[in-house]
């Protein structure tokens, strides 16, 4: 019986085509195997390719992670701090500092030595003042010590001088 003037394998065929079966002939079944063994490496080299698309994936997504994880990022970051000027007391050129970057300091703690030799020159010269003007006040000549004292702190700045035992005493 046919249905709309079809016969059974005009049925059969069009079953075939929507579905996309082909027939089986006699080329395909002399090379049955190769068919076969092209599928086979059709799909190992997608797996492979699959695979290593899915590694590459892998080892940049742990790549970022591992950024993300020392660095921050933003476009309105504020840094919260404390910030303590160092004034010195006095002035002068540093000859030391004893503390290294971000490290913390206590109150009391030596951060910088400032070089002194201008200070003790001072210091000379004002104590040989000082004797100065006490041999002025008992006597008219200041002692031969006051005069090596004011000697030696104008040295600090122009040279040595003698030893004070060198100086003559005739006074």
């Amino acid at each position: 019986m046919t249905l709309g003037g079809r016969g059974a394998t005009d049925g059969m065929q069009d079953k075939r085509k929507q579905t996309g079966e082909e027939g089986v002939s006699e080329e395909s079944m002399d090379n049955g195997s190769n068919g076969t063994a092209e599928a086979r490496t059709r799909r190992t080299v997608m797996l492979v390719v699959v695979g290593v698309a899915l590694l590459a994936g892998a080892l940049w997504g742990v790549g970022r992670w591992s950024y993300a994880r020392a660095h921050v990022s933003t476009d309105n970051a504020q840094v919260d701090g404390h910030i303590v000027p160092i004034l010195a007391k006095v002035g002068g050129y540093v000859r030391d500092v004893d503390v290294e970057d971000n490290q913390s300091v206590h109150g009391g703690d030596i951060v910088v030595v400032i070089d002194d030799s201008e200070l003790r020159v001072k210091l000379a010269e004002a104590q040989a003042d000082l004797e100065g003007a006490r041999a002025a006040a008992g006597t008219t000549r200041p002692s031969p010590r006051a005069t090596w004292r004011r000697s030696t702190a104008r040295s600090g700045r122009h040279g040595k001088l003698p030893d004070p035992t060198a100086l003559s005493r005739s006074t």
